[in-house]
């Protein structure tokens, strides 16, 4: 799994807490690819600090063989919006993963490689 962090920031400061933070929080979609084993799997993560507190922005990509997931939320709190973007996407893999369960019940071909 190939995962890239990136902040865009005009301050520059708080760069590192802000990808350890985005780090922790990722261990849960980490950990469901993981037991998927969905590969080659690509994330990006891209957090944008306005220098307007008001739009904080965090977007997360991820690409696997079957799907692509992409999540953009903004806000005031950056935490909040992080999060908030974390478990959106946790819930679309758990729903491509119940669309890909039910074709697989279904038998019309579509199979893991």
């Amino acid at each position: 799994m190939q995962v890239n962090i990136t902040v865009k920031s005009h301050e520059g400061g708080k760069t590192d807490s802000i990808k350890n933070y985005v780090t922790e929080q990722f261990s849960r979609i980490h950990d469901f690819l993981d037991r998927e084993a969905w590969s080659p799997v690509q994330v990006d993560m891209t957090v944008h600090l306005a220098p307007t507190h008001a739009h904080q922005q965090f977007e997360l990509l991820v690409k696997c063989p079957y799907f692509t997931v992409l999540v953009k939320k903004e806000g005031e709190d950056l935490y909040q919006v992080i999060n908030k973007v974390m478990d959106v996407a946790l819930a679309d893999l758990h729903e491509h993963k119940r669309k890909w369960v039910d074709k697989k019940k279904a038998g019309d071909g579509f199979h893991r490689p």
